[in-house]
């Protein structure tokens, strides 16, 4: 689910999703418009925020962030088959 369509889910304008996500509204704003890209942080942060609603990889990313998303989830998983998570 993209963040603009969790917001609207949600019933949210873009205050209180920034209020949320722990970011300001003009992020918000340029993440629903494309405009700004999230960083690793930020976008895990957001995933976590919203229950897992808003997948990290549902955000705009850079080439390099989009990489340490899916390295991220395969190191995450091998740990759960691994009883470490």
């Amino acid at each position: 689910m993209s963040l603009q369509s969790y917001r609207e889910e949600m019933g949210l304008e873009q205050q209180e999703l920034a209020e949320v996500i722990g970011t300001s509204p003009s992020t918000v704003c340029r993440l629903e418009s494309g405009t700004l890209t999230a960083s690793l942080g930020l976008a895990l942060e957001i995933e976590r925020r919203t229950g897992g609603k808003v997948k990290a990889e549902h955000l705009p990313l850079s080439k390099g962030v989009a990489e340490d998303v899916r390295r991220y989830r395969a190191d995450f998983h091998q740990a759960e088959k691994e009883g470490r998570a």
